[in-house]
């Protein structure tokens, strides 16, 4: 099942979700003049998460689907070893950067206030990427790391699931039923707790992962068995997914009833090669977005507070802060990525030796 085409659709959309949720995150920084449109979509930023749990099974699936006909102790370490190194090293160093801010804020700037944000049970947790997993009531340190703790979750469970799924979904329509329910589950757990995807991070937030990457699992496996619809099905499929987002939008639909089947449509219309993108220069550059977007989305939250915290003033538009800050998110992630995450994926300790390179499209 395993191919080694990149299918760089994927590796732009990538781009634009972690923009997608930077705009989130700083969308108090936004103009005043800034259309109503833009403002709801910066205000529901918090989705590219789920969609990068779904676009994560697919392509984790695409590169190690193939090691578990069984689970076996020497493929199943070598296989999380090789994760770890692709997720940890950035993760670790972010960490290092909080404890960093976290000295600077209380005992030099001596500010205080900050300290139920830093503590040391939370870090140690951080540091086995255990933080989201159902023990804690808040976020601390490193605030997007928390869907990191859940991915590393889903990679743990991934060959099981792996085993599971041929015995259950062997052809298109299984597949299909099983990522649909799946995310129909997704749907029920946030039912039945009261609360849409963004409020979901603290106790559902590892179900939510888990769920949608075994979703994205099951959308490999129908591509493999379906590799190209054809420019017409793919463009339904396309359609379909921006239909799931605009009738969301247009009724105020609860955003766990159609979001991420819509995200599924999108990254199974993404990955046909009727879809490829042109090589244009506008999409290499999303491609390069999403490239580095794994660093991007790491950073993005420490540079806001650093940001703020050195330029916010009275009498500073907010604008004028935003107008800094992209920018410097920019050059922090090409950095970031040549000297932190490319690094760490061959130079990490791991379980079983140095990694090979990861597929480009795994974040």
């Amino acid at each position: 099942m395993r191919s080694s085409a990149y299918i760089r659709g994927l590796t732009a959309i990538r781009g634009l979700a972690a923009w997608w949720i930077v705009s989130f995150h700083m969308r108090e920084f936004l103009p005043a003049a800034t259309p109503a449109l833009l403002r709801a979509t910066a205000a529901h930023g918090y989705l590219a998460v789920d969609l990068f749990f779904i676009l994560s099974g697919f392509v984790v699936a695409l590169s190690y689907g193939d090691w578990f006909g069984a689970v076996q102790p020497a493929p199943y370490f070598k296989f999380l070893s090789r994760r770890l190194a692709r997720i940890y090293p950035l993760h670790l160093f972010m960490l290092l950067m909080f404890v960093a801010y976290a000295f600077g804020i209380n005992v030099i700037l001596k500010r205080g206030g900050l300290a139920g944000h830093f503590t040391p049970g939370y870090f140690a947790q951080s540091l086995l990427l255990v933080q989201n997993w159902g023990f804690n009531n808040g976020l601390e340190w490193n605030y997007p790391a928390w869907s990191i703790s859940t991915e590393w979750f889903a990679y743990l469970i991934f060959p099981f699931f792996m085993v599971v799924l041929p015995r259950i979904a062997a052809t298109p329509r299984r597949l299909t039923l099983c990522a649909a329910a799946l995310l129909a589950t997704l749907a029920l757990l946030c039912q039945w707790q009261d609360t849409n995807l963004s409020g979901a991070i603290l106790h559902l937030g590892l179900p939510r992962c888990a769920l949608e990457f075994c979703a994205g699992v099951c959308l490999l496996r129908l591509h493999t068995l379906q590799p190209s619809l054809g420019r017409r099905r793919a463009f339904s499929i396309m359609a379909a997914a921006l239909a799931c987002l605009v009738v969301t939008a247009i009724f105020d639909l609860p955003d766990y009833v159609l979001v991420p089947s819509g995200f599924a449509l999108l990254i199974f219309a993404l990955a046909d090669p009727a879809l490829a993108l042109p090589r244009a220069w506008p999409w290499r550059a999303l491609e390069w977005l999403g490239t580095v977007s794994y660093s991007t989305y790491m950073v993005h939250y420490l540079l806001k507070m650093v940001i703020k915290l050195a330029i916010e003033r009275p009498g500073i538009p907010m604008p004028a802060i935003l107008a800094i800050y992209l920018p410097v998110l920019l050059a922090a992630s090409a950095i970031l990525y040549r000297a932190v995450e490319v690094p760490g994926r061959t130079r990490f300790p791991t379980l079983l030796g140095r990694p090979r390179p990861a597929y480009t499209n795994l974040h």
